[in-house]
């Protein structure tokens, strides 16, 4: 009988120093779900631990756990990350909608087995996230948001977003093929990135928190590493989770309380903490903490292990 969670690559080590030094290795899994979705994944900490299903930013993929992984230490997680349709090893479905790829990762929980669990979505990963947590809610325990996309139509949420996203969230809205040459001309220039360049290149527009974190090498050649495998196949996952932002989203509503914790720094220039604090208060069960100094990617980083202890707390 053929072995339904099959092991497609070699172990790849991931966030280290850039001479094997550090970091995680990690095996890739793939399986096959509704309507032959084919999704890859990987499995950090305890493989007996507690549950916790992460949902990776825009664009992402599922070696993006590594960014939290550092702080699974003691915790008894099992923390299990998923690229979405489309992004890394995960078969694309054109034209997904939310509620379809919401859809698609509830036949991938219930192919895993999975019956109580948490949810941490970072950036991008926050409508999907919460969406699934609105079909399956007494299945859920709790769910951290770290820096997390809210509804874009509102334009009160989006107004303090740094420019380059406002206009890839406008051309994904009213312009789709414009946002489609973009995306395919970022996937080209992927190989030829100098990822030591990186720090210095965000260092005039992101917080001291945020060029602090991405001027240590295992970080920037780890987040290399993630956009990579992003656009491994194409830029149909960004395109797609692209053109869900742009035409915008609801929060769901949930039939019971489920705790929410979201987490944002104030100084976030990615994605402004305005989004955070609509949506902690327009769910009754949220809980909204603000950190004065982090950036969009120093706070998943640097508090892992408080936003993980918060969320098994539940």
């Amino acid at each position: 009988m053929p072995d339904p969670f099959r092991h497609p690559d070699s172990p790849v080590r991931i966030f280290d120093n850039g001479f094997g030094i550090g970091g995680f290795e990690i095996r890739t899994r793939t399986c096959t779900c509704a309507n032959r979705w084919e999704v890859s994944y990987c499995e950090y900490g305890d493989p007996d631990g507690t549950p916790v299903l992460y949902f990776h930013g825009w664009p992402g993929s599922r070696y993006e756990a590594g960014l939290v992984a550092s702080g699974l230490e003691g915790l008894g997680v099992r923390l299990i990350a998923f690229d979405r349709p489309g992004f890394g090893l995960s078969s694309p479905h054109r034209g997904r909608s939310l509620g379809v790829t919401c859809d698609l990762i509830l036949s991938f929980i219930k192919k895993l087995g999975l019956k109580q669990f948490h949810l941490l979505a970072v950036s991008g990963g926050c409508p999907f996230a919460l969406g699934v947590a609105g079909r399956i809610p007494d299945q859920i325990r709790s769910i951290a948001v770290v820096g997390g996309l809210g509804p874009t139509a509102r334009p009160e949420l989006v107004r303090h977003m740094m420019g380059s996203n406002q206009v890839l969230l406008g051309m994904a809205r009213w312009t789709p093929w414009l946002s489609h040459a973009v995306l395919s001309a970022g996937r080209l220039s992927i190989p030829f990135a100098r990822p030591d360049h990186f720090p210095k290149l965000i260092k005039p527009i992101f917080p001291d928190a945020d060029f602090q974190v991405l001027s240590r090498p295992e970080i920037y050649l780890g987040l290399n590493l993630v956009m990579r495998e992003a656009f491994r196949q194409s830029m149909l996952g960004a395109y797609d989770d692209g053109r869900i932002f742009g035409l915008g989203w609801d929060l769901p509503e949930f039939t019971r309380e489920i705790p929410v914790h979201f987490w944002h720094g104030r100084p976030d220039a990615v994605v402004p903490c305005e989004m955070s604090r609509w949506m902690a208060a327009n769910i009754p069960s949220a809980q909204l903490i603000e950190t004065p100094d982090d950036g969009h990617f120093s706070l998943p980083v640097e508090k892992a292990p408080e936003i993980l202890r918060l969320l098994l707390s539940v």
